[in-house]
């Protein structure tokens, strides 16, 4: 059922009409153009005659966190619907779902031994699950607002978290044990990260700071000011010699961390930075931000390497895959997108419809879970008006090697 996709001849496009979902808009070239309402519809259209398409309602299950396992076979979001979802990238790709959180997942981390995923959620707990079958291992209880950000340490003895009008925390992940916390931490924490040798804890916060632990005993290190408003984020190169961040003044900091000294600010986003990453080889760091846009820049020099597909909504997630030449990113439109760093295109988006999910390439080319999955997926004919089920196209277009394939590429 696989062939070449005559990606010349018919525009994919989704349509969905139930509350409660909300989808992509595909606006890279020669794709459905979206635009977003204060109804909060999504409206799609062509990009060729202007005529609309579809409307899409009730987008309000955006991603609010997304994050690779180490081996890059497990990619886990977190969505204002409370959900986490884990898709597996290896073999045949799947979905599993795990509920438990209310008012939305805000952050989501893999254990460096891949065996558990933590999460915070918008409930004020941090949940821990068993990747082998799902299973809620614990809920540890403590903080009085949302928890924003979860990390593990490299040796997986602690589990950080920080809360939106609280402090940040240590737990042992094994028994859920509260640990001895950092000292003088800041009133409001709103991310937090531990460096990759283990050595350091860092966490941005809404004082327009930023502040540095010694792991071992909670020691406050320094205070690293800078930003003129919130720290949504921070983040470790992979050599632990710089820390980025992001704030809500728009604007990426580099750091050095033997010193504290400000490297250099980064300026180009036009609202808030959300979320900051480094590549797995340290030479790129991208940063996701509420102005719709994902930016690659190089540390060394602090040049802005390029902007990739600006989205409908905002992006509040951001993640390499560990093969380092692929990006995922999650926002407001509720699905993944998957960028191809070489090309700087999008290679790949990822949606779930309850318990189905479609995997759809650029060049029309997808893979479902089920049949029921391809209602929400039809074509249109580019230069007519003629619009055709996905079913209709199915020998042309659905192509599971070729989205194996993608996924293989970005794995370890």
């Amino acid at each position: 059922m696989s062939g070449e996709a005559q990606s010349h001849k018919y525009q994919p496009f989704i349509s969905y009409t139930g509350a409660d979902i909300t989808l992509v808009d595909l606006t890279d070239a020669n794709f459905t153009e979206a635009s977003g309402s204060s109804d909060k519809s999504v409206r799609l259209g062509s990009p060729h005659d202007g005529r609309s398409l579809q409307t899409l309602n009730r987008h309000n299950n955006g991603v609010l966190s997304v994050a690779f396992s180490e081996d890059g076979q497990i990619l886990a979001s977190g969505s204002e619907d409370n959900s986490i979802c884990l898709w597996s990238l290896c073999s045949r790709p799947s979905l599993r779902t795990l509920d438990g959180h209310e008012r939305g997942t805000w952050s989501v981390a893999f254990s460096h031994d891949g065996r558990m995923l933590a999460s915070g959620g918008g409930d004020n707990s941090v949940r821990l699950w068993s990747l082998e079958d799902g299973r809620s291992l614990r809920t540890l209880y403590g903080h009085i607002d949302w928890v924003m950000s979860v990390a593990f340490s490299p040796a997986g003895q602690m589990l950080a978290s920080s809360s939106c009008n609280d402090s940040v925390r240590l737990w042992s992940p094994h028994d859920g044990r509260s640990l001895q916390p950092p000292d003088r931490h800041a009133d409001s924490a709103l991310s937090v990260a531990f460096s990759p040798d283990g050595q350091t804890l860092a966490s941005g916060n809404y004082d327009k700071s930023v502040r540095l632990w010694a792991s071992h005993d909670g020691r406050l290190l320094r205070t690293l000011s800078g930003h003129t408003d919130s720290v949504l984020s921070v983040a470790f190169s992979p050599d632990s010699q710089t820390l980025a961040s992001g704030g809500s003044d728009n604007s990426v900091r580099l750091w050095a961390l033997q010193s504290g000294r400000s490297l250099r600010t980064l300026s180009g986003h036009t609202d808030s930075v959300r979320a900051v990453a480094f590549s797995p080889d340290g030479n790129t760091l991208a940063s996701a931000s509420y102005d719709n846009s994902v930016r690659l820049w190089a540390p060394e020099n602090g040049e802005c390497l390029a902007v990739l597909g600006s989205t409908e909504g905002r992006i509040y997630s951001v993640a390499f895959a560990p093969s380092g030449g692929f990006i995922c990113g999650g926002g407001e439109a509720g699905r993944l997108q998957i960028w191809d760093l070489q090309t700087g295109q999008t290679a790949l988006w990822i949606y779930n419809f309850g318990e189905e999910w479609l995997m759809l390439m650029p060049d029309g080319r997808f893979d479902v879970s089920s049949p029921e999955a391809l209602r929400y997926l039809r074509y249109t004919e580019i230069g007519t008006f003629n619009s055709y089920r996905a079913e209709d196209l199915a020998k042309e277009f659905h192509s599971p090697a070729a989205v194996k394939e993608l996924l293989a590429k970005m794995q370890k």
